[in-house]
Formats: C-alpha cells, sequence, structure tokens
C-alpha cells in the first residue's frame, strides 16, 4: 500500500495520537479516583460519625478515657478507682443473679433419661423469691416408661418434689405427660 501522506504531517500526527491516549488515560485514572472518592467519603463520614457516637455513650457511662489519662493525676485516680468499684458492683449483681442459674447443669442430666422417654417442651422457671421449677412435657412409649422416668428423676440430687399426675397414667401406650419438679438452689444443696 502506497502512503501518501507526508512525513512531517504523519510525525505529527503520530504525536496528536500519543497526546490523546495519554489524555485518555489520565481522564480514566481521574474518573477512576472520583468514583472511588465517591464511594469511600459515605464510609469515611459514617465511620466518624459512629465513633463520635461511641466516645459520647463512653463518656455518658463515665468509662471514657480522655486525652489527659497518660498523665498520672489524683482525678484520674480516683476515677479510676470509681469506674473500677461499679464494675465491681455489676459484677456482684450479675454473679447474685447467675447463682440461682444452675439450669444448663440441670437439662443436662436429662440427657440421659430412659430411651422410652422423648421430650418435647421444658419449661424453667427460676423465680427468686420461691423455688426454681422445671416443668417437663413429652411422650412415653409405656406406662413402664413413665414409671421409670419419674424414678430417673428422683435420683437426680438437684430435683425435688417430683409430681407426675395420676392422670399422665390413664392410656397403656404413647402416653403424653406433664412432670413438674423443684429444682433445689445451690445454698439449700450444701
Amino acid at each position: 500500500m502506497i502512503n501518501l501522506i507526508p512525513e512531517n504531517y504523519k510525525k505529527f500526527l503520530e504525536t496528536d495520537y500519543k497526546f490523546r491516549r495519554l489524555a485518555l488515560i489520565f481522564w480514566f485514572i481521574f474518573l477512576v479516583s472520583l468514583i472511588s472518592l465517591v464511594f469511600y467519603l459515605p464510609a469515611h463520614i459514617l465511620t466518624k460519625v459512629k465513633a463520635n457516637e461511641i466516645v459520647l455513650q463512653e463518656a455518658q457511662l463515665g468509662l471514657g478515657v480522655s486525652n489527659e489519662a497518660s498523665v498520672p493525676t489524683s482525678k484520674n485516680l480516683s476515677e479510676a478507682i470509681t469506674a473500677l468499684s461499679r464494675a465491681n458492683k455489676l459484677t456482684d449483681e450479675i454473679n447474685a443473679k447467675m447463682a440461682f442459674s444452675d439450669a444448663f447443669e440441670t437439662l443436662k442430666i436429662l440427657e440421659s433419661k430412659p430411651t422410652a422417654i422423648r421430650i418435647y417442651e421444658i419449661l424453667y422457671s427460676n423465680l427468686p423469691e420461691k423455688a426454681a421449677l422445671l416443668n417437663i412435657r413429652g411422650v412415653a412409649g409405656t406406662r413402664e416408661g413413665l414409671t421409670m422416668f419419674g424414678r430417673f428423676l428422683g435420683t437426680v440430687e438437684r430435683l425435688e418434689k417430683i409430681d407426675i399426675p395420676i392422670s399422665n397414667f390413664v392410656k397403656d401406650t404413647n402416653l403424653e405427660f406433664s412432670v413438674t419438679a423443684e429444682i433445689r438452689r445451690p445454698e439449700a444443696a450444701k
């Protein structure tokens, strides 16, 4: 193919092509940066807002650490002691509430129940002024299975006053039952 373009015009077109390609690359980088900024800016603002909210919440609770905390002063020490005493009081309250919460240990015992028993509902009532109650509902294959389950519950040290109503024994097979038992408090067990 014969090239009829003069040599100096050809060089001009080549440099013009290179500048246009370079301008296109710069525009692409600019647009990508602009789009990145558009997506980054809301996340950055939201992060700053959430961080400020957390600092305000800590300040309201008295748990915040000020910039002056690195310099030990009597004020900082008294604030730290106050925060520690508050934390100790909260820990004592939580421990007091958890002292009677032996539900998991009690329920774990039910895993070794007789195989003839299918439990479909367990109601655990932890009343501070009364004894904790355990109500178990399920289906027993036979009367003997329900009797064995009653004896099994009688062997559990934590349970007392086990009540299996006589109405549970009406049918011969597939007996739906409801058993109520009181759970001994840790102080009573000692």
